[in-house]
């Protein structure tokens, strides 16, 4: 009976062992499911109809802006699909063939090239990925929360809104400023200041209020303008001065000021001091305080991010595909203690979004989920005290100008 019992005993541990490696195997091919799974089936289908059964070496390779830490999974997933086309992989003496893959991308994603070499002969088969379908390829973790609190309303365009102090504020149109002054629970405004100038307003005009010891300054498309108080009239005079790009009372991030196309809605590429270096035009720049200088990160014309520092550019990947063409930079007591704030790629007028973001080297990873807003997001300036400043337009056609500050968890 002892023996009995033992060896069913024994029986029910053998089959329990087995039942937990299924479960566990199951979960583990589970886990193993990858994002790139489908495309490296794609590609690997392509490779195969070129090259055949056989064996051969894989290269994979990343020439886009796709984070480094993709790569071994895009690997993973190819050498995978490969293998089941029945691609055996051998060391390079021993094989007949040379797979390199190369991430590039275009437009619309990821474009994938494989360059298939058999002796002397190379052919080379593309895929196209599109974004959407490997969003996750960026985390997206919620290291702080952004929220919003509305300043002012106005019927005329708003292009900047700046607080002087803890109760006045400034909002600037294209064709005036305006002094408000804090009320229990709202901004009163107590007067306002006309633009004088001839130079005609461009139909996407962009402004920005730089702030001085008494009064401040004025930069318009084509316009400069100073005012030595609060209350007097701005001077203006038609000016081509770059705009200060840092925000406004920043110490500890060093200065640039950018020239700004007067007859467009860009920065020209040229900024001053200088990084030692022509820069592409760009829509916006956002500055990264470091140890011994500061790191500039810019959005060009054609949709790319790059930073700049005085060793030279360098592209930006990661989730930075999801940015639009305005960024700023705000200091926290969160992660980092920096994240750059973007708009998103969105065309919809009837809903924009902010999201937060940290640069680190080429990646740029999303710490926040999107702040949406119903309209579109026009304007987005640096503010003081680790804020920023949002101007949408609202559905109503009017706008809305927001203090945008950051929570950690």
């Amino acid at each position: 009976m002892p023996d009995y019992n033992s060896r069913r005993m024994k029986s029910r541990v053998i089959k329990g062992f087995c039942t937990l490696a299924v479960a566990l195997s199951f979960c583990v091919s589970a886990a193993a499911v990858s994002h790139w799974d489908s495309p490296a089936e794609g590609m690997a289908h392509k490779i195969a109809a070129v090259c055949g059964p056989g064996t051969a070496t894989l290269d994979v390779q990343n020439a886009s802006s796709l984070p480094s830490s993709e790569l071994p999974s895009i690997r993973r997933a190819l050498d995978a699909q490969l293998r089941a086309a029945g691609i055996q992989f051998r060391a390079q003496h021993d094989a007949a063939n040379a797979i390199r893959v190369t991430v590039r991308e275009n437009v619309r994603g990821w474009l994938w090239v494989a360059e298939v070499t058999q002796g002397t002969d190379t052919r080379i088969v593309m895929l196209e990925v599109p974004a959407e379908r490997t969003s996750a390829a960026i985390p997206q973790s919620s290291l702080v929360t952004l929220n919003s609190t509305l300043v002012v309303s106005s019927a005329e365009p708003l292009l900047d809104v700046q607080l002087l102090d803890a109760n006045t504020l400034l909002t600037l149109t294209p064709r005036s400023v305006t002094v408000y002054q804090r009320q229990p629970d709202h901004w009163q405004a107590l007067g306002t200041q006309p633009i004088v100038t001839t130079v005609p307003v461009p139909r996407d005009p962009r402004g920005r209020l730089a702030l001085a010891s008494a009064g401040y300054e004025i930069f318009l498309p084509g316009v400069h303008c100073t005012s030595a108080a609060i209350s007097a009239a701005p001077d203006c005079r038609e000016s081509d001065d770059p705009w200060p790009l840092a925000p406004n009372g920043s110490t500890n991030i060093q200065p640039q000021s950018g020239f700004y196309n007067s007859g467009r809605n860009f920065f020209t590429g040229i900024i001053s001091p200088g990084l030692g270096r022509q820069l592409p035009a760009f829509f916006s720049a956002a500055p990264i305080a470091r140890a011994k200088d500061t790191q500039w990160v810019f959005t060009l014309l054609d949709g790319r991010a790059v930073a700049e520092d005085a060793t030279g550019e360098q592209r930006i990947g990661g989730a930075t595909r999801t940015w639009g063409s305005d960024i700023v930079s705000v200091q926290s007591e969160c992660g980092a203690k920096q994240q750059i704030l973007a708009t998103s790629t969105a065309n919809d007028n009837a809903e924009d979004s902010l999201q937060a973001f940290e640069v680190n080297g080429r990646d740029a990873n999303a710490v926040s989920t999107p702040l949406k807003f119903t309209g579109s997001i026009t304007a987005l300036w640096p503010a003081t005290s680790g804020s920023a400043i949002a101007i949408i337009r609202n559905v109503q056609g009017g706008y809305d100008a927001y203090s945008i500050t950051l929570a950690c968890h």
